[in-house]
């Protein structure tokens, strides 16, 4: 009788380190205030989005899920998603962008996103980190009319 035996260890402790690395990066992605999408660079269309672009968009997963942004008619200016990509393929990353995302119900948001260009199972994506500044933008703009009443009072002041 000839038996063999082979230490699978390593194997196991990198199949396992790999196992709880999805699980965290889907835990971070699932769990963030950030609304996160994960879309195909080569057709457009999501691959993945979290609760917080449910919430920012008003579209459910089920609903956007391998459509397009522009079939959806996420953005208000659809140029700027096709530079986007063009920036993307070129740069690697865009950071700070401003946008315009028109929700399902109409409504326009400000928003601010961050993009990233990744390779997910040997196919370019564009990962996606989109925080809505709208209420934010608002109040500065509030502000600066305040501040600008404020100015024209005094300037229409006598001495």
């Amino acid at each position: 009788m000839v038996g063999m035996a082979v230490d699978i260890t390593d194997r196991k402790e990198a199949e396992e380190a790999l196992t709880r690395s999805e699980e965290n990066f889907s835990k971070a992605f699932r769990e963030s205030a950030l609304a996160k999408t994960l879309t195909s660079i080569q057709n457009n269309r999501y691959l993945e989005v979290n609760e917080a672009f449910e919430r920012l968009t008003g579209w459910r997963r089920d609903e956007v899920l391998g459509r397009t942004p522009l079939e959806i008619g996420g953005w208000v200016d659809p140029t700027q998603r096709e530079e986007l990509v063009k920036r993307l393929l070129v740069e690697g990353t865009v950071r700070d962008l401003d946008l315009k995302i028109r929700r399902k119900d109409g409504q326009i948001r400000t928003a601010l996103g961050t993009f990233e260009l990744i390779e997910i199972q040997g196919e370019p994506c564009a990962f996606s980190m989109i925080a809505d500044v709208t209420d934010l933008k608002r109040a500065e703009q509030a502000e600066q009319a305040a501040e600008d009443r404020f100015k024209q009072f005094f300037e229409t002041l006598p001495e």
